[in-house]
């Protein structure tokens, strides 16, 4: 069954039904001054939207079209940028506080209503620097649903158990593999161990895992020089890594931190307005998140997805991909490798855009 959201608002029956029946959240991925004054950001979330997450190509649009130029106007160069993300997300993480409260009350195995902010990506390889402005930025904006993102590289996954264990909500993105999931989620569960141990709660820190979608498809297609395996490979990928998380999260040594209080570390789906139709009808829906940028939303791109979570089908195709030359421990350990490298690429080049257009604009 397909479910159609209307083209001016988000339903809320339909958006209700995500977030209770399945208990998927539906985020997004898209944060501006004016999408915050306009009201435009509070109907979502009253229509069902559980959490953003900033953007820096969508904060780099926002402040071409000048909707900054008040507040920077006679800022000090040097704390523009900190300054103008800080007020957006204090803004967005007071209009979702009765989304976290209420999956606080509801005593759910997962904490929603957060508000993300991506690191900068300079600092993905550089376990002190990013581990500091992860803390840093966690005390600037002083709420318990504020949430830092950054990759989850080497680095990154010890920057995660270190930032888990003093309470601070994380956002281990640029997730593309089996592997670098499995890794991501031992290093949080190992974090609540060294909580518990230190006599510290478990219910209120969480973190999530984002596992970008349409990138795979491409990267498998560029490296067998054709596109006969478009439309697979990231959508039984997903399944690969959902069922992972459903063995780690659904184990006895979970299962004893969940009676503590713990919260499941949840998978983010996340998409872009590339065939988000296509992929949002084939991923696995029970308690994950789907992140989509704000078109998404008014586009009508989401769809009632309860599939089979077997993983046959999965194991049947990548078995099929080795035969032609993509072989799991070798090949697929380096293309997903350099999905995450590119990926950290790609960020660090949109957030010296951003810092080139303050640095423009206001100083």
């Amino acid at each position: 069954m397909k479910l159609i959201l209307s083209p001016v608002n988000l339903r809320k029956k339909i958006m209700a039904k995500f977030n209770r029946t399945f208990n998927q959240s539906v985020w997004i991925d898209y944060l501006s001054r004016d999408y915050i004054s306009s009201g435009k950001l509070a109907e979502h979330i009253k229509n069902g939207v559980t959490g953003v997450v900033l953007d820096h190509w969508c904060l780099f649009n926002a402040i071409e079209s000048d909707q900054y130029n008040e507040q920077l106007r006679w800022e000090d160069s040097i704390d523009c940028y900190e300054k103008l993300v800080c007020k957006d997300l204090f803004d967005a993480a007071n209009l979702l506080e009765s989304v976290y409260c209420d999956s606080i009350d509801r005593n759910t195995n997962f904490i929603d209503g957060l508000v993300c902010l991506d690191l900068d990506p300079a600092f993905a390889n550089r376990v002190d620097a990013l581990f500091c402005q992860a803390s840093g930025f966690h005390n600037l904006i002083n709420l318990v649903n504020f949430m830092v993102k950054f990759p989850g590289t080497k680095s990154g996954i010890k920057v995660l158990e270190k930032l888990i264990f003093d309470g601070i909500n994380v956002n281990v993105g640029a997730i593309y593999s089996v592997d670098q999931y499995e890794k991501a989620a031992l290093a949080y569960i190992e974090a609540l161990k060294k909580r518990l141990k230190e006599g510290r709660s478990l219910d209120e820190v969480t973190s999530v895992v984002s596992v970008p979608i349409y990138p795979m498809d491409a990267a498998i297609d560029s490296f067998l020089g054709t596109n006969d395996y478009i439309r697979d490979t990231a959508v039984l990928n997903a399944r690969l890594i959902y069922a992972k998380h459903e063995e780690i999260f659904g184990s006895i040594d979970f299962v004893r931190l969940r009676h503590k209080g713990a919260n499941t570390q949840r998978i983010a789906w996340v998409l872009n307005d590339i065939e988000t139709t296509r992929y949002s009808r084939n991923l696995p829906v029970e308690n994950t998140i789907l992140v989509a940028t704000l078109n998404d939303l008014e586009l009508n791109k989401f769809a009632d997805n309860r599939i089979n979570r077997s993983v046959y089908d999965a194991d049947m195709y990548f078995e099929g991909l080795e035969k032609i030359g993509i072989n799991r421990k070798n090949n697929w350990s380096k293309i997903t490798d350099d999905l995450q490298k590119i990926e950290i690429s790609n960020s660090l080049e949109i957030f010296d855009d951003v810092m080139g257009i303050i640095y423009e604009k206001f100083c």
